[in-house]
């Protein structure tokens, strides 16, 4: 045979019987190995299904020893079957589809966290709680664990877990993702931001410095940009941008407020004055400032940030009547639950509104003042409020004011609560030095 060429022998194109046998047996034997591979594959897929439809059908007994079995064998199509049971489980079959869980691995993460949410959420049975939080600890970084749910609650809880453990790096980690995206994912979770969750930052602090600094450091950057947003102001702000300056004057004084800064929130108060965008932000702040202002009697600064403070009140009151229907009706069997928070609640709204009727009294603007106390009065009768109200105009100095709330009172209370509102005269809280 020529090929270009090239002379080749009969004998280079003949494969010899033994090298023929040898890759005959090669061939034979990766195909048993390809063969034994898709069966042990195809088995456990077998297995793994069969697992899976005995958790989902069979009985208590049939149940646990599923979820163990799945747990074994690191079953990732168990992840939705175990969330969509924990909501039916009770609490021998919750610690065994957390152990399972574990044992799956990273992407069971999410069966853990709603685990946990159910356990919190259940009053009483703190030893299961402590038991998901721990086991939730141990399932890897926690920067791959809490990037598996946006719920800031129970990325707050982890947080919480990880700082006992005295993971600190990573418990601060967890809360500023809480404070920094936390409201972006659920809206209810505004309030806890502010409050609670700096709290927890705050005793982090203690132990560890640096939850100090990163606290400041955002504290320093809102000043920045309250500053900046509030200096001009335009149609499209006004459309777009007031939103977010409002929130950014809210969380700049209550980081204020955890810091033991205030001085630094009223400073920004007063140069907003003579800022063009300066208004909401201010009337945002004030309630944050309201103490210190009544303390040296600032009340010009008080009715000037408060804006329409009769128009807010009410609107105010009647979204307290709107809660609280729907809190009565969503807890029709727990009314006793529902008790503590209305009265907090209207408490609430007794004093910020009393705070307002001082300002507007202190400031000889008795009509406004009037139209407040009226509203009170209307919205919560009690002793308690006519307290408030003669507190005030006591500390505003205005005894024909405080002439009239005790003539009311005594129309409208009985005698042993019209002695509430006597003893308030008789032991008002020292007011201020005017200031100069």
């Amino acid at each position: 045979m020529k090929y270009k060429g090239h002379q080749v022998s009969k004998e280079a194109t003949t494969i010899s019987p033994r090298r023929a046998s040898q890759v005959a047996l090669f061939v034979a034997g990766l195909a048993v190995l390809v063969m034994a591979i898709a069966s042990i594959v195809y088995w456990r897929e077998l297995i793994e299904a069969w697992y899976l439809r005995r958790f989902e059908t069979g009985n208590a007994a049939d149940k646990r020893a599923a979820v163990e079995r799945l747990g074994e064998i690191r079953s990732a199509r168990a992840v939705p079957v175990f969330m969509k049971a924990l909501g039916e489980a009770d609490e021998n079959l919750q610690r065994r589809i957390v152990t399972a869980s574990k044992a799956i691995g990273i992407e069971a993460v999410p069966v853990i966290f709603q685990a946990m949410n159910k356990a919190s959420a259940s009053e009483g049975n703190r030893a299961l709680e402590h038991f998901v939080v721990e086991t939730l600890t141990e399932m890897g970084p926690s920067k791959l664990v809490g990037e598996k749910t946006n719920d800031p609650m129970l990325r707050e809880l982890y947080g919480d877990a990880l700082a006992e453990k005295g993971r600190y790096e990573e418990a601060l980690g967890e809360y500023l993702w809480c404070f920094d995206h936390g409201s972006e994912h659920t809206i209810g979770y505004v309030g806890v931001r502010v409050s609670f969750l700096l709290g927890r930052v705050m005793n982090l602090a203690d132990r560890y410095p640096l939850a100090l600094r990163a606290l400041q450091e955002r504290r320093d950057h809102l000043e920045e940009k309250v500053l900046k947003d509030s200096s001009h102001t335009s149609w499209l702000k006004q459309l777009f941008g007031s939103t977010r300056v409002l929130s950014e004057a809210v969380d700049f004084a209550c980081l204020n407020r955890e810091l033991k800064e205030p001085e630094r929130t009223l400073s920004v108060f007063r140069k907003l004055r003579n800022m063009k965008g300066g208004t909401d932000p201010r009337e945002a702040m004030l309630q944050y400032l309201i103490d210190p202002l009544l303390e040296e009697r600032g009340y010009a600064e008080i009715v000037e940030a408060a804006g329409d403070a009769e128009a807010k009140l009410s609107r105010r009151i009647m979204a307290f009547g709107e809660l609280k229907l729907r809190t009565n009706l969503a807890n029709a069997a727990e009314s006793h639950s529902v008790q503590p928070a209305e009265a907090f609640h209207r408490r609430s709204i007794v004093e910020e509104g009393g705070k307002l009727y001082e300002a507007y009294l202190g400031s000889d603007q008795p009509e406004d003042a009037s139209g407040i106390a009226i509203q009170l009065i209307e919205f919560s009768p009690k002793a308690e409020t006519y307290a408030t109200l003669v507190r005030h105009a006591t500390r505003a100095g205005k005894e024909a004011q405080v002439k009239e709330l005790l003539a009311s009172a005594e129309k409208a209370l009985s005698v042993q609560d019209l002695e509430k509102v006597q003893q308030a005269v008789a032991n008002p809280e020292r007011p201020a030095e005017p200031r100069g």
